[in-house]
């Protein structure tokens, strides 16, 4: 609750009803061929880790660290 004067100088009591939504963390342990699509979109090439943001179900950031092993192919002639 909160109380602020209003236009005539009274006071004026305001109810508030406030949530919180939370950030959410996950990790992602994958092998790929070639390229891996991250979850944002983006096209990754090279072994590494990388660390991802996309929106989660309560519309707060969800960042995902990505643990990734690119597998390149080979040719033979």
């Amino acid at each position: 609750m909160d109380t602020i004067p209003n236009a005539a100088g009274c006071d004026s009591i305001m109810t508030i009803n406030v949530t919180i939504n939370q950030p959410t963390t996950s990790t992602i342990t994958t092998t790929a061929c070639g390229s891996y699509a991250a979850p944002s979109g983006q096209i990754l090439t090279t072994s590494g880790t990388y660390t991802d943001v996309i929106a989660n179900a309560a519309g707060c950031d969800s960042t995902i660290t990505i643990n990734l092993t690119i597998n390149n192919s080979t040719s033979a002639t």
